[in-house]
């Protein structure tokens, strides 16, 4: 699959290009007659849903009309599927930064991941069946105190 980085290094040659990517919202931007979405790139994963690793990358998803921000929050995860039809150049903080421009057929909103407890995963036997491997989990086995 064609990545950012590979747009950037020869933009003239993806034009036109039909790609899909993904990656967390960074901000949104409404123009007089479109909106533009940027987003981190980060890889997909088998549902299209961007994975948790580092970004890879920034891209634009230009969409017609306005688009209230509030319905793409700050960090989350989008999915994009369009064409690549520009390379804008934008500066983050002070460096110049090339963005692939693509014009959405389709833009998914993921939702919010829920948060896990880390505690949870880890087997409690006292939490579970009772004494599901016999005799090791059982009150009444004991080593024998020779084998201290």
């Amino acid at each position: 699959p064609l990545t950012v980085e590979q747009v950037q290094s020869k933009p003239d040659e993806y034009l036109g290009t039909h790609v899909r990517w993904g990656g967390t919202v960074l901000d949104v931007s409404n123009r007089k007659d479109s909106t533009f979405i940027e987003v981190l790139s980060r890889p997909l994963g088998r549902t299209s849903r961007p994975l948790e690793r580092p970004g890879i990358g920034r891209f634009m998803v230009e969409v017609d009309g306005f688009v209230d921000p509030a319905t793409y929050p700050v960090g989350r995860e989008v999915t994009a599927v369009g064409t690549l039809t520009q390379v804008l150049e934008k500066a983050v903080g002070d460096y110049p930064y090339q963005y692939p421009v693509m014009d959405h057929s389709q833009l998914h909103l993921w939702p919010e991941r829920p948060e896990i407890d880390p505690r949870y995963p880890y087997y409690d036997p006292f939490w579970g069946p009772p004494y599901p491997r016999w005799p090791y989990y059982s009150p009444f086995w004991h080593p024998h105190p020779l084998y201290w």
